[in-house]
């Protein structure tokens, strides 16, 4: 297992931040009521196509895992990755509008696979059981 700590520009900034955010794509959900600025958005996914990724010197997950094998498939591959959604939208319908844009985009860029890492809260295997045992 490996821990790092946050940079001192990450944590300046308050916002989590790598080297795949510039050739990924960002997928939004807005809520106009919020204002017609960022305080818009209230759901993000980032998609990282093969081109990006190698332009970024590889996928995130390739950070954390072995992923010699999905990267060797035939077609185009999609990372998917840096979701979140802000209080109050953790719902039902916030979801099913990402979702159904990420299946638009798998579509209209004809992405053969789909992969990606999560992160859980903590390292206590027994109060993961759920999480865990869906994963399996």
């Amino acid at each position: 297992m490996r821990f790092s700590l946050l940079s001192l520009r990450t944590r300046k900034r308050e916002q989590d931040f790598d080297r795949c955010d510039d050739v990924a794509d960002h997928l939004l959900v807005l809520d106009h009521s919020r204002g017609p600025g960022p305080e818009a958005v209230v759901g993000t996914y980032r998609l990282i196509r093969r081109a990006g990724a190698m332009a970024a010197g590889g996928f995130y997950t390739a950070d954390e895992f072995d992923i010699s094998r999905l990267v060797a498939q035939s077609g185009e591959i999609l990372e998917l990755g840096r979701s979140c959604t802000a209080n109050g939208y953790r719902t039902r319908p916030t979801m099913q509008l990402l979702w159904k844009g990420i299946a638009a985009y798998v579509f209209q860029t004809d992405i053969a696979l789909m992969f990606g890492c999560a992160s859980l809260p903590g390292n206590d295997a027994a109060a993961l059981r759920p999480q865990l045992g869906s994963l399996h």
